[in-house]
């Protein structure tokens, strides 16, 4: 699914003014420059060398972040406009490891805002084999 009209970058005038007045994050598998922009929604721009491979490999990348960014929006905070640059790693990483990459950048930028957390992240964030099994309790009414 594509990102929705309001949340892309689109035009070159506004990618060059996020490279200039920007934010600089670096991680092995992605840079990204980030805007405060108050007032505003946050927008995403996904920017590809064609270092990373042909026309089919840079898309499957763009796609992936960019989907990505559209399961984390909803814990996402502020108005800011967000490039990225996929670094030539993220060809192979696998979808859990770039979801965590773009959700640890974005921690870093100050965007992170998680709804089910308001006193900070839970020590076990995304570790799900350490919760008990859903179901009735122990010594709780049978049905």
């Amino acid at each position: 699914m594509a990102l929705p009209r309001p949340w892309r970058l689109r035009r070159r005038k506004e990618f060059q003014e996020v490279y200039r007045k920007g934010q600089r994050y670096a991680h092995p598998l992605a840079i990204v420059y980030v805007l405060r922009r108050e007032n505003s929604s946050l927008r995403l721009g996904v920017s590809l060398s064609r270092k990373l491979g042909k026309a089919v490999v840079r898309n499957r990348v763009r796609r992936r972040f960019q989907e990505a960014f559209r399961e984390l929006h909803p814990e996402l905070r502020g108005g800011a406009d967000i490039v990225l640059i996929p670094l030539s790693k993220a060809i192979q990483a696998p979808w859990r490891t770039l979801k965590e990459t773009l959700r640890q950048l974005l921690r870093r930028a100050g965007l992170w805002a998680p709804n089910s957390t308001a006193f900070g992240p839970s020590p076990h964030e995304g570790d799900r084999e350490n919760f008990p099994p859903s179901g009735p309790l122990p010594g709780g009414p049978s049905s």
